[in-house]
């Protein structure tokens, strides 16, 4: 799968079609994820506390 993926006109199709699996830009820095509240799941507004 990674040897697939390595493949330039792999990740050029990606990009292309499928941005969210394509490679970020050599130096891009993804966004930092935002503070959540200790104790609380990873998904927002569920109201479900551990």
């Amino acid at each position: 799968m990674t040897r697939v993926l390595a493949i330039p006109g792999v990740d050029d199709f990606l990009r292309r079609y499928l941005p969210f699996l394509a490679s970020a830009p050599a130096g891009e820095v993804p966004p930092p994820l935002p503070p959540r509240e200790p104790g609380s799941t990873l998904f927002p507004g569920d109201g479900f506390h551990s």
